[in-house]
């Protein structure tokens, strides 16, 4: 599979940021090439937009995020193995799938609360 020069700019500098572990900011650079391509690099850039989005959910403490989004990452990315664009997606995906093993072996954890805010001023009626 080839990248026109706008999505491989992208991909490259995606790259450095997923290396740097900036895992959000690699999801950025890639979103707006995504959108406008056409496949087969539509399903390639949205399969390593959620492996970094995997990375960034399990940093921040949310591991039933960060299980769902590698799963799909490999769901997206398996047509391209072993590698394209000149990236080793098999090691890409056995990493990400070591790296968060762990998750696997405890139970699932339901997603976190949606958030309440409370009111400021009169209490509502009751009902």
């Amino acid at each position: 599979m080839r990248l026109d020069p706008t999505q491989q700019a992208a991909l490259d500098e995606a790259v450095r940021l997923f290396n740097a572990g900036d895992y959000f900011e690699c999801h950025e650079v890639l979103e707006k090439p995504w959108l406008a391509a056409g496949e087969p690099a539509k399903t390639f850039l949205k399969g390593l937009i959620h492996a970094a989005v995997a990375l960034h959910h399990y940093r921040r403490g949310n591991s039933h995020g960060a299980r769902v989004k590698a799963a799909s990452a490999r769901r997206y990315l398996e047509p391209y193995l072993p590698a394209a664009a000149g990236l080793d997606l098999a090691a890409l995906l056995r990493d990400l799938d070591a790296f968060l093993a762990p998750l696997h072996a405890r139970p699932a954890l339901p997603p976190p609360p949606q958030r309440c805010w409370p009111l400021i001023g009169p209490k509502l009626p009751e009902l």
